[in-house]
């Protein structure tokens, strides 16, 4: 008769996945977890819905850590004795709060009851189409 393996804990999961993401292979996440290569192996499948869970939050913790770390590098140059690079500084802070506006209110709008079709008339083509000007792009000129 087979052995029947337990259910890994959520916190088994959710570190297995944090190893994954930064880098680790099977090996090593089943050697910290205690649990064998093959069974660590067969997490993402036989627990699916559970390990995309864990991997989503995986992932936004660190899009929210990386967008903390530059906004903090920006911050700083905003200190520059260099008026350009105050400026793209700036420019670069600014543009990086309104696609956080904008990623608000598109969840805001998927959000929103009713059928796709009314959510996707609520979303101008506009908004949806509005590009953030590339980050090297040369500030205006000022008329002298």
């Amino acid at each position: 008769m087979g052995r029947v393996n337990k259910p890994p804990s959520a916190q088994k999961i959710k570190r297995a996945v944090e190893m994954r993401i930064g880098g680790s292979t099977w090996e090593l996440v089943a050697g910290r977890l205690g649990c064998s290569t093959e069974t660590v192996r067969k997490w993402p499948l036989r627990y699916a819905d559970r390990w995309q869970a864990a991997w989503h939050e995986a992932e936004c913790r660190l899009a929210e850590r990386s967008r903390s770390d530059s906004t903090r590098a920006l911050r700083t140059l905003l200190n520059d004795p260099n008026s350009h690079v105050r400026f793209r500084a700036a420019r670069a802070l600014l543009y990086e709060q309104i696609d956080r506006l904008k990623l608000r209110l598109r969840a805001l709008v998927h959000a929103w009851p009713g059928t796709d079709e009314k959510r996707d008339n609520a979303v101008t083509p506009d908004f949806q189409n509005t590009a953030i000007p590339h980050q090297n792009a040369a500030p205006p000129t000022s008329p002298n």
